[in-house]
């Protein structure tokens, strides 16, 4: 699908073609957004078999109608799929995909993949345990002697904190079957953590690879130590998000350090921008290659005042912001008429429940089809209901749609004043300007500034800034609009201005 849509947006694509409509999604919110997607880059979309055009009147219609069906099923086909897992991990049927230590061996007499134990594998988990429980290595220490090693994930990656601690904690290992850990992992993922009494725990079919006295050693040691690996620090590290490593490319993260001076002995904090791999996966993976903070900050912002001192680079900026938001409000009506066919179905299914409850009652329908058709009507009011409600949600931040003159007025006042800005603004507020303005910055591994791409029009930057600094310079320039649910362009129009 991501293919599908990339193509369309390329214009490599005139019509998509499906048997049904659910091959595109049985999602309601992704038909709608995957359909809009489609128009916006005028691409029709036929169904073959439910006569579903989306070049004429009737298409959105049966868009809707289709889509809500494909919904309902899609409600229907997880419940079931969920009671039959239930019903195997209950049983001690291994309710899992590839884990270190075992591979999955197709058993003759159930003709079902059973866990096996993988001793070239297995040895590595034993040592994950004795590493812990025995010779009192933290997270950190057993992940980089993993990778010192050359031990790698299944997937053939290096080992970080995060899967370590994974590891020590899967029952798995114990001969144990855990399942309904988390609850609807495919959108909240590891924070939409199930109530402990919802949790299934039994004692597996499988071979345990480590004892039951010693998972249970190690388990009790992480619950004292209450261990939480650490997470980037956000605070003031404004420029988060766009420093690279300079050896493997990945995201610089934040952290801090603390020190007492020799002669105050007061308690200093000096702030670093670190790799990530390096944070994750040790010294193995990859080196620190630390920067002072300070130090990074103070470059870009001295070439940053520089650069916008220039009034045509800051109208340049101002104008493509409130162009990409003018863009992102025009579709706010044909998103609102999504909602609306969703309001008419859900009144024709009340409708459909009145006259089942008429023929009822004129002894044309026994209560017990009474029951089973009310009953399919009530669980279609309840999956059109979220949708509603979800389509609401997606659309809260368009109901009003801001003024666009004040808003750019706003903006380059902002720019204009940005040495200001920058002290006062907040650490969030920072950020989300700074990467309006840069797309990414390269250090080098002696912890100088190489190179910072900017997302500004080359053709508005005077010769003598492209040559400042010697190798501190600026490349290619492409600004491009990336408007995030989480960093909103619109936000700025509540941000300070002093």
């Amino acid at each position: 699908m991501k293919r599908l849509l990339q193509d369309v947006k390329d214009n490599k694509i005139e019509m998509v073609l499906s048997w049904k409509l659910n091959r595109i999604s049985r999602s309601m919110r992704n038909v709608f957004n995957i359909i809009h997607e489609f128009k916006e880059h005028d691409v029709g979309y036929k169904s073959i078999s439910e006569n579903i055009d989306t070049s004429n009147a009737s298409g959105e219609v049966l868009v809707t109608m289709f889509g809500l069906i494909g919904s309902i099923e899609r409600q229907t086909l997880i419940s079931n799929v969920k009671l039959s897992m239930n019903a195997k991990a209950r049983s001690g049927e291994a309710i899992t995909g590839r884990v270190l230590g075992y591979k999955l061996s197709l058993n003759p007499l159930t003709q079902k993949n059973d866990l096996v134990i993988d001793e070239n594998e297995a040895h590595i988990v034993r040592e994950i345990f004795d590493l812990y429980l025995n010779h009192n290595k933290g997270l950190k220490a057993i992940t980089t002697i993993l990778n010192q090693k050359g031990y790698r994930t299944i997937n053939q990656k290096p080992f970080s904190v995060f899967g370590v601690k994974y590891i020590l904690n899967n029952p798995v290992y114990k001969g144990y079957v855990r399942f309904n850990n988390h609850q609807n992992w495919a959108v909240q993922r590891r924070s939409g953590k199930s109530d402990k009494n919802d949790v299934i725990l039994v004692k597996g079919k499988h071979e345990a690879i480590i004892s039951e006295d010693v998972f249970d050693q190690v388990h009790e040691k992480l619950a004292s130590k209450s261990f939480k690996p650490g997470r980037p620090i956000g605070g003031d590290f404004y420029l988060r998000g766009l420093i690279k490593c300079p050896e493997c490319g990945n995201n610089m993260v934040c952290r801090r350090t603390y020190y007492k001076t020799k002669k105050s002995k007061e308690r200093t904090i000096k702030r670093y921008y670190i790799c990530s791999l390096f944070n994750r996966s040790g010294s193995s993976a990859c080196h620190s290659n630390a920067i002072n903070a300070e130090v990074v900050e103070r470059v870009i912002n001295v070439h940053l005042n520089r650069i916008l001192s220039q009034p045509n680079v800051i109208k340049q900026i101002a104008s493509s912001v409130i162009e990409e938001l003018k863009q992102k409000h025009s579709k706010q009506t044909e998103i609102k008429y999504d909602i609306d066919s969703l309001e008419k179905q859900k009144a024709k299914v009340k409708t459909q429940q009145e006259r089942l409850l008429e023929l009822f009652l004129d002894d044309e329908m026994d209560s017990e089809m009474l029951k089973a058709k009310q009953s399919e009507m009530n669980q279609q009011l309840e999956v059109l209901d979220q949708q509603i409600k979800e389509a609401k949600q997606a659309n809260q931040s368009q109901d009003d749609i801001p003024n666009f003159d004040k808003l750019k007025a706003r903006l380059i006042l902002m720019i204009t004043r940005f040495s200001v800005y920058l002290r006062k603004a907040t650490p969030e507020a920072k950020n989300q300007l700074m990467k309006m303005l840069i797309d990414s910055i390269e250090i080098t591994t002696d912890k100088q500034v190489k190179l910072v791409r900017y997302k500004i029009d080359e053709s508005l930057i005077p010769q003598s800034l492209k040559k400042d600094w010697g190798s501190f310079f600026i490349p290619k320039f492409n600004f491009v609009i990336n408007v995030t649910k989480k960093n909103r362009i619109e936000n700025l129009s509540l941000l300070p201005l002093f």
